[in-house]
């Protein structure tokens, strides 16, 4: 009831309305709580965590409340309704994710593999909202009139995608009408759509919004016949085939908007690009807050939070991620400058003509700048660095396990989700995991530390363990699984004890057996199930 996220049951505790927790903060929850939730009285139970319950006792904001401006607007119908090309319609900003192969940088390395890639990650650049929206406004037959007031109310646009280097391009539809009562419920709620008289608003912010204003270019046209005798020669892909022939479907197509990019160190670039997450254009990531909160904390709040609507947006969880990596990125540029054990002890303006200059020192020490990068080269190559300095230090590790998620088998992953998320009971389990990974992967790895804790360490199922060391990764499909090394107290090791030593050791932890189907049914189906490969023609497959 405090900070409104997901927690396991041990880490939270019951707590009514009617209780006295000696705090001056207590009430001002209490009434947020009565205000934002129906049908609650004094005696009504609800949860706290560990980590805000003893803050309110000290009579302090916990940093993760949500009256530290942690508070989510609730969707207006109009915006829940949008299709995702809609909510682009939408947006006053849009971010552009690009991916690209982080490799290393010295100068030993040839130049294919060289840093230069990286010239960036995501750009900021200015939908033309307004432009859009007069463009759609062109469809309306009747003009000056309210969507409301017209015999039929339903308009639809075809919107046909850029073909693809497959020749392959996108089809969907959207409902003009559905956008225009979205954007006149954001000039209604959302003070960026509704004018900038606000006393916290920046200078900055103010360029930002009229630079996204004054955009030239159009985000779509209407297609030609031309343009759509072209759109046949293509393959068609429908994303939307609940075309209503009753309604009247106009024809348009979408264009690479070029305008110049936004200050992406402007602090109110989420509420911009996401006003579907944010409907009033409040509780950002730079919202005023009474109490500090760290980015790690937010991006939890944002991420673990009750309503899954930030967690279940794809684009959302890239921007947080790159803003991440530039934090991470920030961070290295700074250990570089004020490193003492290099001769880079210079300025920022030194080093940025060394880089103009392409200076051999520079680029032989600019790979540590991406060792806090997480998935970078460098990052990888420092993590197997521990693993080799343990190994040389240890000795050869005993065993080697691998635990993988079988979230399409698993039982409690698939309530978990349908718990955390107000999807339709039709819905599989495949299509649960896939609007919503992060609940998966969260989910996993609670299940695997408390199993490795358990039964591996507490348990000592394989043996008394010393050290371990794993590593989490994902499948292509994003099934996420661990790697994991033991090493275990008085175990054999190949070389030193005789092969009958080490071949009990084995036969002890380790069995390659059916079990009996009328003695034990259920670990025999999961034997049977799990344990037992067949060959497919990938197997059969003969390399040239």
């Amino acid at each position: 009831c405090c900070c409104q996220r997901l927690f396991q049951r041990k880490n939270i505790s019951r707590i009514r309305l009617s209780d006295s927790i000696g705090s001056q903060i207590w009430p001002a929850l209490k009434e947020w709580i009565v205000l934002h939730r129906h049908g609650v009285d004094e005696q009504t139970l609800f949860h706290m965590c560990s980590y805000c319950k003893p803050l309110l006792r000290k009579d302090k904001m916990p940093p993760r409340c949500v009256l530290n401006g942690l508070n989510v607007a609730p969707m207006p119908p109009e915006l829940a309704k949008l299709d995702p090309l809609s909510c682009q319609l939408i947006q006053l900003a849009k971010c552009y994710q690009t991916v690209v192969r982080l490799g290393t940088c010295t100068s030993k390395v040839p130049i294919y593999n060289s840093l230069k890639a990286c010239q960036g990650t995501m750009f900021f650049l200015p939908l033309p909202f307004h432009k859009t929206v007069q463009t759609m406004a062109s469809v309306d037959p009747i003009r000056g009139v309210s969507f409301t007031a017209r015999p039929d109310p339903e308009l639809y646009i075809i919107v046909n995608g850029r073909p693809t280097k497959a020749k392959v391009i996108w089809r969907s539809l959207i409902n003009v009408v559905s956008i225009q009562k979205a954007v006149d419920k954001l000039k209604e709620i959302n003070w960026i759509y509704r004018g900038l008289h606000v006393n916290f608003v920046d200078d900055i912010m103010k360029q930002v919004v009229t630079v996204a204003t004054k955009a030239t270019s159009k985000m779509l046209v209407k297609a030609t016949e031309q343009d759509i005798t072209s759109f046949q020669s293509y393959t068609i892909r429908n994303l939307d085939n609940n075309i209503s022939t009753d309604s009247d479907i106009e024809q348009f197509k979408v264009l690479c908007v070029k305008e110049d990019p936004l200050d992406n160190r402007q602090k109110y670039l989420d509420v911009m690009c996401f006003p579907v997450l944010f409907p009033t254009g409040e509780f950002g990531e730079y919202h005023p807050r009474s109490e500090k909160l760290s980015n790690s904390e937010y991006v939890k709040s944002r991420l673990f939070h009750k309503d899954s609507r930030f967690r279940k947006h794809p684009q959302y969880v890239f921007y947080l991620l790159w803003q991440k990596e530039l934090r991470e990125l920030s961070a290295g540029v700074y250990n570089l400058l004020k490193s003492t054990k290099s001769k880079l002890l210079i300025s920022v303006s030194t080093l940025l003509n060394k880089v103009q200059t392409s200076d051999e020192d520079l680029e032989a020490n600019l790979s540590t700048i991406l060792q806090s990068v997480r998935g970078s080269k460098q990052y990888w190559f420092m993590r197997q660095s521990e693993l080799r300095c343990m190994i040389r230090e240890l000795g050869s590790p005993t065993l080697f396990l691998t635990f993988s998620c079988s979230e399409y088998e698993s039982v409690d992953i698939a309530e978990f989700l349908r718990k955390v998320n107000d999807v339709p009971p039709s819905y599989n389990i495949g299509k649960l995991c896939t609007e919503d990974p992060i609940s998966v992967s969260r989910k996993f790895s609670l299940k695997f530390h408390d199993f490795f804790n358990i039964v591996i360490q507490k348990g000592s199922t394989l043996g008394v363990v010393e050290h371990f060391y794993w590593k989490k990764e994902y499948q292509t499909r994003g099934a996420p699984h661990y790697h994991v090394l033991l090493w275990i107290q008085d175990a054999p090791v190949i070389g030193k004890d005789e092969p009958e030593v080490i071949l009990e050791w084995v036969q002890e932890r380790i069995c390659c057996h059916i079990p009996d189907q009328t003695a034990n049914p259920d670990l025999h189906q999961l034997v049977t199930r799990y344990q037992m490969h067949k060959c497919s023609a990938y197997c059969r497959r003969r390399k040239r």
